[in-house]
Order: C-alpha cells, then sequence, then structure tokens
C-alpha cells in the first residue's frame, strides 16, 4: 500500500465531498450539546450537594429552590434525565461516524451510491455501535460517579476514589486506542460478530503500522495545536482577574477560537477519511 498516495486521494476527496463536512458538523454540534449538559448536570450537583458551609458565596435567591428540590430527591429525577439524554445523544453521534465513514468509503465507488445508503446503519450495525457506546458510557459513568465521591466523600473515600479514579482513566486510555480502531470494521463492514472480528484482525496485522501512524500523527498534531491554546487562555485569564481587564480574555477568544474549532473540524475529516480508505486498501490486500 503506498500511503503517501492513499492521502493524496483523501486529501482531494475531502475538498469534493461536503457530505462529509456536513455530517462532522452535526456530530460536533450534538457532542457540544451533549458536554454543555454533561457539565451543567455536574456544576449543578455538586453546588447543590455541598454544605452551604462548603460554599465561600451565598446562592441567589432565585437558586435557593434548587437546593430544596434537590435535598427532596430532585437529583435522582435530574441523573434520570442527563442519562436519559447522554444515551440519545451518545449513540447518536456513533451513528453519524459510522455514516461518515461509510460515506467516505462509498465515494471512492465509481459512481458514489446516494448519501441515503451511508446514513441507513441495518440493523446488525446499529447492535454493535450500541454495544461500544454502551462499553464507552460505563467508564464514563464510572469517572463522573468517582468525581463525585472525591467531592462529597471524607478522607478514607477520597483516598479509595482516588486510586480507582486513576485505574478507570488508565482502563478508559487503553481501550480508547482499539476501539477507536474497532470502529472502522463495524461501519464497513456487515458481517456476523466472529467473521467481522477475523477480518478485522487480519487487516490490522497487514496494516498495523499505517493506523498506528494515522492515530499518533493526528493526536500528536491536535496535541500541538490546542495545548498552547489551552495554555495561553488559563493565563490570559489569570491576568485578566488580576487586573480586572475582560476584554483581553475576549479578544483573545475571538482570535483563537474559531482556528481551534475550524482545525479540529478539518483533522475530523480528514482522518475518518483516510482512516476508511487505508483499511479498504488493506482488506483488498489481504483478500
Amino acid at each position: 500500500m503506498d500511503i503517501l498516495e492513499t492521502i493524496k486521494q483523501s486529501w482531494r476527496m475531502i475538498w469534493m465531498a461536503p457530505s462529509l463536512w456536513l455530517l462532522s458538523l452535526v456530530r460536533q454540534l450534538i457532542g457540544g450539546i451533549l458536554a454543555a449538559s454533561t457539565a451543567i448536570f455536574l456544576v449543578v450537583s455538586i453546588f447543590s450537594l455541598l454544605p452551604r458551609a462548603a460554599l465561600r458565596w451565598r446562592l441567589p435567591y432565585q437558586l435557593a429552590w434548587l437546593r430544596t428540590w434537590i435535598a427532596q430527591g430532585g437529583w435522582a429525577v435530574l441523573l434520570l434525565l442527563w442519562l436519559l439524554l447522554a444515551c440519545g445523544l451518545g449513540l447518536l453521534m456513533y451513528l453519524l461516524l459510522a455514516a461518515q465513514l461509510r460515506r467516505a468509503d462509498h465515494l471512492a465507488c465509481d459512481p458514489p451510491p446516494g448519501i441515503s445508503q451511508s446514513l441507513v446503519p441495518g440493523w446488525r450495525r446499529l447492535g454493535y455501535f450500541t454495544f461500544v457506546f454502551l462499553i464507552n458510557l460505563t467508564f464514563t459513568l464510572l469517572v463522573v460517579g468517582l468525581v463525585a465521591v472525591l467531592v462529597l466523600g471524607g478522607a478514607s473515600a477520597f483516598i479509595l476514589a482516588s486510586l480507582l479514579f486513576l485505574l478507570a482513566v488508565m482502563v478508559l486510555s487503553l481501550l480508547s486506542v482499539p476501539l477507536q480502531y474497532l470502529l472502522l470494521p463495524l461501519a464497513l463492514d456487515d458481517l456476523a460478530p466472529v467473521p467481522l472480528l477475523r477480518r478485522a484482525w487480519r487487516v490490522f496485522a497487514r496494516g498495523w503500522w499505517a493506523f498506528l501512524l494515522i492515530y499518533v500523527i493526528i493526536t500528536q498534531l491536535s496535541t500541538v495545536v490546542i495545548t498552547p491554546v489551552s495554555v495561553g487562555l488559563m493565563l490570559l485569564m489569570l491576568v485578566t482577574f488580576a487586573l480586572d481587564s475582560a476584554w483581553l480574555l475576549w479578544v483573545f477568544l475571538a482570535l483563537c477560537l474559531p482556528f481551534v474549532i475550524a482545525f479540529m473540524w478539518f483533522t475530523d475529516v480528514f482522518t475518518l477519511a483516510l482512516s476508511a480508505r487505508v483499511y479498504r486498501q488493506v482488506q483488498r490486500e489481504v483478500g
């Protein structure tokens, strides 16, 4: 497999396929909604469950009812609503990811099929992606629960939760790489579980270096771009609060955020298109 030629083909393809950009944009917007709802849930939970003496400030009068509602069992309702939202949006993101991979694979055909064939996952793929999503959701809920124990528990609970939190993060990090690769055969091949895993292993054994190269380069490139912006934002926030000059922070955000968002959008589209093309080419070589 000529990896450089594959990169060139993927580069040309993404600029002639607005459907890839549209699917990625919709998925990123859903991810933003999910992240915002999770942040709101955590903030409301922590600041409502903490003792009043632990707060350095008093709750506004308009939010005083929130603490009473949480104390009377409202937190369970809030948790249920967040779980339903997280499950629905999270599974939808996985299905859109599968559609984006299939669309990139279909665009290599001559002529390519309509986008409707890329959007329909099929019952078997739907079951696969639901299973993978539940694995990620389980570890995510474990991390969220451990964070709650860290905040609300005592000294002994803090030590135990800290160890479990590190273990959960390590397991989730180790699972992220194989799960990210497994999304390719799940999205592109419509096979039973055992033949699917066998083909995925044969393809990975043949082209592991290409998949690892894509993952490492894209990950490191994203880190190089996003880390300086994040560090600069934190430093600027400290300077802004110290000098009481909020306009500096807004100028920095206005200059950097569009660039970061555009870069992440491009990275998502190009990485998935390249991964789908590499997987299909290695699969042809394996037979």
